[in-house]
């Protein structure tokens, strides 16, 4: 940051991609309290001249087993001592605030919003709790994944958590908007593409 300054290289964004909520308050707070400690005329310039946006990205990446190894090695054809593998449905939100334009990431399947934390809010209130409610049990029955678990007498532990009478205390964002969400939790999930045979592990 501070050759950019000194060079008068312009405006700035930082992408946080980490898995955790307001990633990008907390990019933010981590870098500006970090420079006003060494340098308080260049936090200054970092203030006004730095954006910090925040994103959610989801998409599950299964741990590997060696069998997973020498499967997904049979498959590409390449020795990779780790190799890695994940489900069908991706979503990257990220909220518009780059400073100095931005690449036209809509093109590949990244959504923008002024605002990540209802898409933050809709996954964890109604994918990973119900992930979760069910999960727990299933491994103990022994399942190990979830599109197995489901097809067992285990599957209607969830039927409460997303059955009528149940209204998640979120809202869901843009095409999975309020009354979605409200009146059919279950449907917002199958909406995320997630009701699908290449489920992930339970745990």
């Amino acid at each position: 940051m501070r050759k950019r300054r000194k060079n008068g290289a312009g405006p700035v964004t930082v992408l946080s991609c980490d898995n955790l909520q307001h990633n990008g308050d907390t990019a933010r707070k981590a870098f500006i309290s970090f420079i006003e400690a060494q340098d308080s005329e260049l936090a200054r310039w970092v203030k006004k001249n730095v954006t910090f946006p925040n994103s959610m990205v989801d998409r599950i990446t299964p741990a590997v087993t060696p069998d997973d190894v020498k499967r997904l090695n049979a498959q590409s054809g390449v020795e990779d001592a780790a190799p890695v593998y994940s489900e069908d449905f991706i979503q990257w939100v990220i909220e518009d605030d780059f400073i100095a334009g931005r690449p036209d990431w809509e093109a590949a399947g990244a959504e923008f919003t002024d605002d990540v934390s209802a898409y933050e809010n809709m996954k964890l209130s109604l994918l990973n709790a119900s992930h979760s409610l069910l999960s727990y049990p299933a491994f103990l029955a022994g399942y190990r994944r979830v599109d197995e678990a489901v097809r067992d007498e285990i599957c209607p532990l969830s039927a409460p958590f997303h059955g009528p009478g149940r209204r998640p205390l979120c809202s869901g964002p843009g095409k999975y908007g309020f009354g979605a969400v409200q009146e059919d939790p279950a449907g917002a999930l199958r909406q995320q593409g997630r009701q699908r045979p290449d489920q992930p592990p339970v745990l």
